[in-house]
């Protein structure tokens, strides 16, 4: 058995043993100190809901991508355009104003990667991966420009490649390189806080701490009170739920348990996570918190038939569970959508077809 077999076998096998640091002391087959595996079916669902969702037609969005609800607006970013970010008032669906200059210089932002809640009513934060610049935008004027950024301040603060604030002054972040798997910072770089190990995913040592991040790649969100953070991965169906008050993590494996082929290259000069993209199924494509339950949209799609084909079809159903991971309920959705966020009774998304827009679901 060649390499790359003996490394897929290892992981697929491994997977079973993970631990969430070095002298975890285990329970059962499925519970450490600091960890704790629940696996479930869609089956385990007792309650299921279709939703029939509204379209609107908001002229001013062209391009909308990501969406996220704060008290009285709904932001929503824009791509090709000079601003970045739309917002819309949610008590009657108008268009508001654009803000968010697009940019490289100081309190502009090249890209949104990710929209976070503000401290404050109806401000909101965007991070952008690839200057790795955090920035704070006020909707209730008409200041286009960010009213705060953060960036990295040393070479550790650089590693963060998701992240969401958890305090006035701190952000969590999942690391993309080093071993801990969640890194907390203040805004000057100092290191706070580390919760869990990538390396102690797998009883394996010789697969690179990196490689293991990026098959756990995703996105990162907590609650309003910062207590709780959920790590939502897109090519492993897994939920990382860390409670941030005692450090521990549980692990939500489902519903398909499938991991993706994937091979170790170090072409590049340092080693890679390299997909075998004829087996990757995209798995929780998006995911939210709202008071004590977690909406994670799941997408079961292959990158066939998103990437290759284009087909219409991105996500379908939102799962959600309580914030110890156990599975409540599951939506479906009559239309296919690219992101969303929950707010009160209902759930705001952007479809997933030729013309995207604002699409919402009452729950």
């Amino acid at each position: 058995m060649n390499l790359i077999k003996n490394l897929e076998l290892i992981f697929l096998l491994s997977l079973a043993f993970l631990t969430s640091c070095n002298d975890s002391r285990v329970i059962s087959e499925n519970e450490y100190e600091h960890y704790t595996i629940k696996k479930f079916e869609y089956n385990d669902f007792e309650n299921e809901k279709n939703l029939t969702g509204s379209k609107l037609l908001i002229s001013e969005l062209l391009y909308p991508e990501l969406i996220l609800a704060l008290e009285d607006y709904l932001v929503i970013t824009e791509t090709q355009s000079d601003t970045i970010f739309h917002i819309i008032n949610k008590k009657d669906l108008v268009h508001i104003r654009r803000t968010g200059k697009a940019g490289i210089a100081p309190t502009e932002l090249n890209n949104a990667s990710i929209l976070f809640k503000g401290i404050e009513k109806n401000q909101f934060w965007a991070y952008s991966v690839t200057t790795k610049t955090l920035a704070k935008y006020n909707t209730i004027d008409s200041i286009i420009f960010s009213i705060e950024e953060i960036k990295p301040k040393n070479d550790e603060m650089y590693l963060a490649s998701t992240i969401v604030p958890s305090s006035n002054h701190s952000f969590l972040s999942k690391r993309t390189s080093g071993d801990e798997k969640f890194v907390e910072f203040d805004f000057d770089g100092q290191i706070l806080n580390t919760f869990d190990n990538w390396k102690n995913m797998l009883t394996q040592e010789n697969i690179p701490s990196n490689v293991i991040s990026s098959l756990f790649q995703g996105k990162l969100v907590t609650n309003e009170i910062k207590s709780h953070f959920v790590l939502a991965c897109l090519d492993v169906d897994v939920l990382e739920i860390l409670d941030k008050n005692t450090g521990k993590i549980t692990s939500v494996r489902g519903p398909l348990h499938h991991i993706p082929k994937f091979n170790v290259d170090y072409s590049a000069g340092y080693p890679m996570c390299a997909l075998d993209l004829n087996d990757v199924i995209y798995k929780y494509m998006d995911v939210s918190i709202l008071g004590n339950k977690i909406y994670a949209a799941f997408s079961g799609h292959s990158f066939e038939t998103i990437d290759l084909n284009n087909e219409d079809k991105m996500i379908e159903q939102i799962l959600v569970f309580d914030l110890e991971g156990n599975p409540l309920i599951k939506y479906n959705l009559d239309k296919s959508i690219s992101h969303f966020t929950v707010d009160e009774d209902k759930i705001y998304g952007i479809t997933y077809d030729e013309h995207p827009n604002l699409i919402i679901f009452n729950l």
